[in-house]
Protein backbone atom coordinates (compact mmCIF):
# COMPACT_ATOMS: atom_id res chain seq x y z
CA UNK A 1 0.00 0.00 0.00
CA UNK A 2 1.59 2.97 -0.79
CA UNK A 3 -0.88 5.35 0.66
CA UNK A 4 0.19 7.77 3.43
CA UNK A 5 -2.62 7.99 6.75
CA UNK A 6 -2.96 10.95 8.54
CA UNK A 7 -4.14 8.80 11.41
CA UNK A 8 -3.80 5.24 11.78
CA UNK A 9 -6.50 3.58 14.64
CA UNK A 10 -5.58 0.20 15.55
CA UNK A 11 -8.89 -1.57 17.38
CA UNK A 12 -7.68 -4.82 19.22
CA UNK A 13 -4.21 -4.27 18.20
CA UNK A 14 -2.71 -7.41 20.41
CA UNK A 15 1.64 -7.47 18.95
CA UNK A 16 0.22 -4.90 16.00
CA UNK A 17 2.41 -7.57 13.88
CA UNK A 18 -0.52 -8.48 10.99
CA UNK A 19 -1.44 -6.71 8.88
CA UNK A 20 2.23 -6.04 8.20
CA UNK A 21 4.34 -2.96 7.49
CA UNK A 22 1.17 -0.46 8.36
CA UNK A 23 2.91 1.45 11.12
CA UNK A 24 5.06 2.97 9.16
CA UNK A 25 2.59 4.79 6.77
CA UNK A 26 0.92 6.96 8.94
CA UNK A 27 1.85 10.33 10.39
CA UNK A 28 0.10 9.61 14.03
CA UNK A 29 -0.61 5.71 15.37
CA UNK A 30 -3.15 4.84 17.94
CA UNK A 31 -2.79 1.55 19.79
CA UNK A 32 -5.50 0.02 21.34
CA UNK A 33 -5.96 -3.32 23.70
CA UNK A 34 -8.24 -4.93 26.46
CA UNK A 35 -5.43 -6.58 28.24
CA UNK A 36 -2.52 -4.97 30.61
CA UNK A 37 0.51 -7.02 29.49
CA UNK A 38 -0.37 -6.09 25.43
CA UNK A 39 0.15 -2.49 25.76
CA UNK A 40 3.10 -2.64 28.19
CA UNK A 41 4.78 -4.83 25.17
CA UNK A 42 3.67 -2.07 22.71
CA UNK A 43 4.69 0.95 24.34
CA UNK A 44 8.04 -1.29 25.07
CA UNK A 45 8.27 -2.07 21.44
CA UNK A 46 6.63 1.41 19.51
CA UNK A 47 8.25 4.04 21.68
CA UNK A 48 8.04 6.82 18.90
CA UNK A 49 6.23 9.77 19.74
CA UNK A 50 3.91 9.61 17.20
CA UNK A 51 2.64 6.17 18.72
CA UNK A 52 0.31 6.24 21.31
CA UNK A 53 -1.34 2.94 23.67
CA UNK A 54 -3.96 3.22 25.19
CA UNK A 55 -5.60 0.51 27.32
CA UNK A 56 -9.56 0.01 26.82
CA UNK A 57 -12.16 -2.73 26.51
CA UNK A 58 -14.22 -1.13 23.31
CA UNK A 59 -17.86 -1.94 22.91
CA UNK A 60 -20.86 -0.31 21.94
CA UNK A 61 -22.02 0.61 25.14
CA UNK A 62 -20.19 1.31 28.49
CA UNK A 63 -21.03 -1.59 30.80
CA UNK A 64 -19.38 -4.00 33.10
CA UNK A 65 -18.45 -6.72 31.16
CA UNK A 66 -16.29 -10.21 31.71
CA UNK A 67 -13.48 -9.98 29.63
CA UNK A 68 -11.82 -14.05 29.10
CA UNK A 69 -8.10 -14.62 27.75
CA UNK A 70 -6.97 -17.56 26.48
CA UNK A 71 -4.15 -19.47 25.96
CA UNK A 72 -4.12 -17.99 22.77
CA UNK A 73 -4.00 -14.35 23.70
CA UNK A 74 -5.46 -13.15 20.22
CA UNK A 75 -8.60 -14.95 21.22
CA UNK A 76 -9.15 -12.73 24.18
CA UNK A 77 -13.07 -11.54 23.91
CA UNK A 78 -16.07 -10.35 25.82
CA UNK A 79 -17.81 -13.24 24.16
CA UNK A 80 -18.23 -17.16 24.66
CA UNK A 81 -16.12 -19.05 21.54
CA UNK A 82 -17.94 -21.41 19.23
CA UNK A 83 -16.30 -21.91 15.78
CA UNK A 84 -12.94 -20.79 16.86
CA UNK A 85 -12.98 -24.17 18.99
CA UNK A 86 -12.93 -25.98 15.69
CA UNK A 87 -9.93 -23.67 14.40
CA UNK A 88 -8.28 -24.70 17.53
CA UNK A 89 -8.93 -27.56 19.76
CA UNK A 90 -6.54 -26.60 22.54
CA UNK A 91 -8.05 -23.49 23.10
CA UNK A 92 -8.14 -22.58 27.03
CA UNK A 93 -9.31 -20.65 29.35
CA UNK A 94 -6.17 -18.39 31.26
CA UNK A 95 -7.92 -15.23 33.00
CA UNK A 96 -11.17 -13.73 33.40
CA UNK A 97 -11.82 -10.66 34.99
CA UNK A 98 -14.54 -7.94 34.39
CA UNK A 99 -13.62 -4.62 32.95
CA UNK A 100 -15.90 -1.65 32.45
CA UNK A 101 -16.38 -0.85 28.76
CA UNK A 102 -15.82 2.32 26.76
CA UNK A 103 -17.74 3.12 23.92
CA UNK A 104 -15.98 3.09 20.65
CA UNK A 105 -17.87 6.30 19.27
CA UNK A 106 -16.47 7.90 22.53
CA UNK A 107 -13.32 7.21 21.96
CA UNK A 108 -13.25 7.78 18.57
CA UNK A 109 -14.39 11.26 18.98
CA UNK A 110 -11.74 11.66 21.58
CA UNK A 111 -9.38 11.75 19.09
CA UNK A 112 -10.65 14.53 17.65
CA UNK A 113 -9.81 12.98 13.48
CA UNK A 114 -10.09 15.36 10.94
CA UNK A 115 -10.42 14.89 7.09
CA UNK A 116 -10.89 11.21 5.95
CA UNK A 117 -7.33 10.33 5.62
CA UNK A 118 -7.25 7.51 7.91
CA UNK A 119 -6.88 4.18 8.23
CA UNK A 120 -8.57 1.64 10.75
CA UNK A 121 -7.76 -2.06 11.63
CA UNK A 122 -10.35 -3.62 13.77
CA UNK A 123 -9.08 -6.99 14.88
CA UNK A 124 -11.64 -7.57 17.67
CA UNK A 125 -13.50 -10.96 16.15
CA UNK A 126 -16.27 -11.49 18.30
CA UNK A 127 -17.73 -8.01 18.01
CA UNK A 128 -16.11 -5.92 14.78
CA UNK A 129 -19.18 -5.75 13.33
CA UNK A 130 -21.36 -4.26 15.98
CA UNK A 131 -18.63 -1.74 16.16
CA UNK A 132 -18.71 -0.71 12.70
CA UNK A 133 -22.37 -0.48 13.01
CA UNK A 134 -21.70 2.05 15.99
CA UNK A 135 -19.35 4.14 14.15
CA UNK A 136 -21.57 4.39 11.15
CA UNK A 137 -24.51 5.06 13.44
CA UNK A 138 -22.17 7.90 14.94
CA UNK A 139 -21.28 9.94 11.61
CA UNK A 140 -18.01 8.33 12.40
CA UNK A 141 -17.44 5.45 9.67
CA UNK A 142 -16.27 7.62 7.06
CA UNK A 143 -13.49 9.66 8.83
CA UNK A 144 -11.86 6.57 7.55
CA UNK A 145 -10.56 6.16 4.00
CA UNK A 146 -9.53 2.38 4.52
CA UNK A 147 -10.59 -0.54 6.72
CA UNK A 148 -8.39 -3.24 7.31
CA UNK A 149 -10.81 -6.06 9.34
CA UNK A 150 -10.34 -9.82 9.69
CA UNK A 151 -13.19 -12.28 10.08
CA UNK A 152 -13.98 -16.02 10.11
CA UNK A 153 -15.39 -17.67 7.05
CA UNK A 154 -17.72 -18.91 9.92
CA UNK A 155 -18.78 -17.87 13.12
CA UNK A 156 -16.18 -17.80 15.77
CA UNK A 157 -17.80 -16.52 18.55
CA UNK A 158 -21.46 -16.28 20.19
CA UNK A 159 -23.23 -13.82 17.86
CA UNK A 160 -20.24 -13.01 15.78
CA UNK A 161 -20.43 -12.04 12.27
CA UNK A 162 -18.78 -13.62 8.97
CA UNK A 163 -16.30 -11.55 6.31
CA UNK A 164 -19.66 -12.10 4.05
CA UNK A 165 -21.28 -10.03 6.46
CA UNK A 166 -18.82 -7.69 6.86
CA UNK A 167 -18.42 -7.21 3.51
CA UNK A 168 -22.44 -6.90 3.08
CA UNK A 169 -22.18 -3.73 5.83
CA UNK A 170 -18.98 -2.24 3.89
CA UNK A 171 -20.24 -2.19 0.63
CA UNK A 172 -23.53 -0.84 1.61
CA UNK A 173 -21.70 2.28 3.11
CA UNK A 174 -19.82 2.89 0.04
CA UNK A 175 -16.85 0.72 0.59
CA UNK A 176 -15.26 -1.57 -1.58
CA UNK A 177 -13.22 -4.69 -1.12
CA UNK A 178 -9.18 -4.40 -2.55
CA UNK A 179 -7.83 -7.30 -1.46
CA UNK A 180 -7.85 -10.54 0.84
CA UNK A 181 -4.65 -11.29 2.85
CA UNK A 182 -3.46 -13.15 5.59
CA UNK A 183 -1.86 -16.79 6.16
CA UNK A 184 -4.77 -18.38 7.80
CA UNK A 185 -7.49 -19.24 5.58
CA UNK A 186 -10.54 -19.01 7.96
CA UNK A 187 -9.40 -15.86 9.12
CA UNK A 188 -8.66 -13.62 6.32
CA UNK A 189 -7.69 -10.00 6.67
CA UNK A 190 -10.33 -7.87 3.98
CA UNK A 191 -9.16 -4.60 3.42
CA UNK A 192 -11.71 -1.93 1.92
CA UNK A 193 -11.70 1.28 0.09
CA UNK A 194 -13.75 4.02 0.43
CA UNK A 195 -15.90 4.24 -3.31
CA UNK A 196 -14.72 7.68 -4.15
CA UNK A 197 -17.88 8.60 -5.64
CA UNK A 198 -19.72 7.65 -2.35
CA UNK A 199 -19.05 11.37 -0.94
CA UNK A 200 -19.98 13.16 -4.11
CA UNK A 201 -23.25 10.78 -3.50
CA UNK A 202 -23.72 11.79 -0.06
CA UNK A 203 -23.04 15.53 -0.50
CA UNK A 204 -25.39 15.83 -3.69
CA UNK A 205 -28.08 13.69 -1.33
CA UNK A 206 -27.74 16.28 1.17
CA UNK A 207 -28.10 19.42 -1.36
CA UNK A 208 -31.00 18.01 -2.62
CA UNK A 209 -32.68 17.33 1.15
CA UNK A 210 -31.61 21.24 1.88
CA UNK A 211 -32.64 22.50 -1.23
CA UNK A 212 -36.33 20.47 -0.86
CA UNK A 213 -36.39 21.91 2.54
CA UNK A 214 -36.13 25.69 1.52
CA UNK A 215 -38.50 25.16 -1.89
CA UNK A 216 -41.20 23.44 0.88
CA UNK A 217 -40.46 26.54 3.00
CA UNK A 218 -41.33 29.21 -0.09
CA UNK A 219 -44.43 26.95 -0.40
CA UNK A 220 -45.48 27.82 3.12
CA UNK A 221 -44.48 31.20 2.96
CA UNK A 222 -46.12 32.01 -0.85
CA UNK A 223 -49.57 30.36 0.28
CA UNK A 224 -49.24 32.61 3.40
CA UNK A 225 -49.16 36.08 1.58
CA UNK A 226 -51.66 34.73 -0.96
CA UNK A 227 -53.60 34.16 2.44
CA UNK A 228 -52.52 37.84 3.28
CA UNK A 229 -52.99 39.02 0.30
CA UNK A 230 -56.98 37.57 0.05
CA UNK A 231 -57.70 38.94 3.53
CA UNK A 232 -56.33 42.13 2.03
CA UNK A 233 -58.13 42.35 -1.09
CA UNK A 234 -61.71 41.70 0.93
CA UNK A 235 -60.31 44.64 3.21
CA UNK A 236 -60.47 47.17 0.11
CA UNK A 237 -63.55 45.59 -0.92
CA UNK A 238 -65.22 46.32 2.03
CA UNK A 239 -63.94 49.20 2.29
CA UNK A 240 -64.79 50.59 -1.04
CA UNK A 241 -68.52 49.44 -0.27
CA UNK A 242 -69.03 51.29 2.87
CA UNK A 243 -67.13 54.11 1.01
CA UNK A 244 -70.00 54.05 -1.54
CA UNK A 245 -72.88 53.50 1.38
CA UNK A 246 -71.08 56.96 2.95
CA UNK A 247 -71.12 58.71 -0.21
CA UNK A 248 -74.85 57.51 -0.57
CA UNK A 249 -75.93 58.72 2.63
CA UNK A 250 -73.91 61.87 2.03
CA UNK A 251 -75.86 62.93 -0.98
CA UNK A 252 -79.29 62.09 1.05
CA UNK A 253 -77.92 63.74 4.65
CA UNK A 254 -77.60 67.16 4.21
CA UNK A 255 -77.37 67.87 7.55
CA UNK A 256 -74.74 65.12 8.69
CA UNK A 257 -72.28 66.01 5.73
CA UNK A 258 -69.40 66.56 8.43
CA UNK A 259 -69.22 63.54 10.41
CA UNK A 260 -69.91 61.69 7.19
CA UNK A 261 -67.32 63.20 5.02
CA UNK A 262 -64.42 62.73 8.32
CA UNK A 263 -65.72 59.23 8.12
CA UNK A 264 -65.70 59.10 4.51
CA UNK A 265 -62.08 60.31 4.35
CA UNK A 266 -60.70 57.76 6.80
CA UNK A 267 -61.93 54.92 4.59
CA UNK A 268 -60.36 56.41 1.53
CA UNK A 269 -56.92 56.73 3.39
CA UNK A 270 -57.54 53.49 4.64
CA UNK A 271 -58.24 52.01 1.21
CA UNK A 272 -55.06 54.20 -0.15
CA UNK A 273 -52.74 52.40 2.58
CA UNK A 274 -54.37 48.97 1.98
CA UNK A 275 -53.91 49.33 -2.01
CA UNK A 276 -50.05 49.72 -1.31
CA UNK A 277 -49.63 47.08 1.06
CA UNK A 278 -51.21 45.16 -1.44
CA UNK A 279 -48.78 46.22 -4.45
CA UNK A 280 -45.36 44.64 -2.19
CA UNK A 281 -47.32 41.97 -1.46
CA UNK A 282 -47.02 40.61 -5.15
CA UNK A 283 -43.82 42.21 -5.31
CA UNK A 284 -42.65 39.74 -2.81
CA UNK A 285 -45.22 37.06 -3.89
CA UNK A 286 -43.34 37.63 -7.64
CA UNK A 287 -39.59 37.01 -5.59
CA UNK A 288 -41.05 34.16 -3.70
CA UNK A 289 -42.29 32.32 -7.06
CA UNK A 290 -38.94 33.53 -8.87
CA UNK A 291 -36.85 31.54 -6.01
CA UNK A 292 -38.92 28.28 -6.46
CA UNK A 293 -38.09 28.25 -10.10
CA UNK A 294 -34.94 28.86 -9.42
CA UNK A 295 -34.60 26.19 -6.49
CA UNK A 296 -36.77 23.76 -8.82
CA UNK A 297 -33.94 24.30 -11.88
CA UNK A 298 -30.98 23.34 -9.48
CA UNK A 299 -33.21 20.01 -7.49
CA UNK A 300 -33.82 18.82 -11.37
CA UNK A 301 -29.98 19.29 -12.42
CA UNK A 302 -28.90 17.47 -9.13
CA UNK A 303 -31.53 14.38 -10.13
CA UNK A 304 -29.38 14.37 -13.76
CA UNK A 305 -26.51 14.22 -11.37
CA UNK A 306 -27.44 11.14 -9.24
CA UNK A 307 -28.41 9.29 -11.80
CA UNK A 308 -24.89 9.67 -13.30
CA UNK A 309 -23.63 8.52 -10.18
CA UNK A 310 -26.35 5.69 -9.26
CA UNK A 311 -25.06 4.20 -12.91
CA UNK A 312 -21.08 4.50 -12.05
CA UNK A 313 -21.84 3.50 -8.65
CA UNK A 314 -23.61 0.00 -10.29
CA UNK A 315 -20.76 -0.68 -12.24
CA UNK A 316 -18.10 -0.74 -9.25
CA UNK A 317 -20.80 -3.08 -7.18
CA UNK A 318 -20.34 -5.24 -10.57
CA UNK A 319 -16.50 -5.38 -9.93
CA UNK A 320 -17.02 -5.88 -6.02
CA UNK A 321 -19.09 -8.89 -7.03
CA UNK A 322 -16.51 -10.22 -9.52
CA UNK A 323 -13.72 -9.82 -6.90
CA UNK A 324 -16.09 -11.91 -4.48
CA UNK A 325 -16.47 -14.74 -7.34
CA UNK A 326 -12.85 -14.46 -7.23
CA UNK A 327 -12.52 -14.91 -3.79
CA UNK A 328 -14.90 -17.62 -3.54
CA UNK A 329 -12.89 -19.33 -5.94
CA UNK A 330 -9.66 -18.63 -4.08
CA UNK A 331 -11.20 -20.29 -1.02
CA UNK A 332 -12.27 -22.99 -2.93
CA UNK A 333 -8.91 -23.82 -4.41
CA UNK A 334 -7.32 -23.51 -0.95
CA UNK A 335 -9.70 -26.17 0.87
CA UNK A 336 -8.31 -28.50 -2.27
CA UNK A 337 -5.16 -27.82 -1.64
CA UNK A 338 -6.12 -28.35 2.37
CA UNK A 339 -8.08 -31.32 1.45
CA UNK A 340 -4.96 -32.64 -0.60
CA UNK A 341 -2.52 -31.88 1.94
CA UNK A 342 -4.52 -33.37 5.16
CA UNK A 343 -5.81 -36.63 3.08
CA UNK A 344 -3.34 -39.43 4.78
Amino acid sequence: MNKYFSHLVWLGAGTASEPTSLLEIAERVTLVDARESACLLLRKQHSQEKVDVQQRLLAVDSARLEFTEYNLIECSAVSPVTGLKTIYPGLKTTNKERITSTPVTDFIASLMLSGNNNLLIMDILDSNLALLESLGQGGQLHLFSDIYVQAGVEPLYESAPTNNELMLFLQQNGYLLQQTSGDDPDLPWLNFSLNPLWQTLEQSQQTNEILTRELNSLSELLLSKEAELSNLLQERDDALAQLLVFQSKKSQAVDNAEPLIDNTAQQEAKAGRNAELIDKLHAELAIAKKHATERLKKIDQLEKSNRKLDEANTVLINHQKALKQEMLKAEAQINIIKDLFLTP
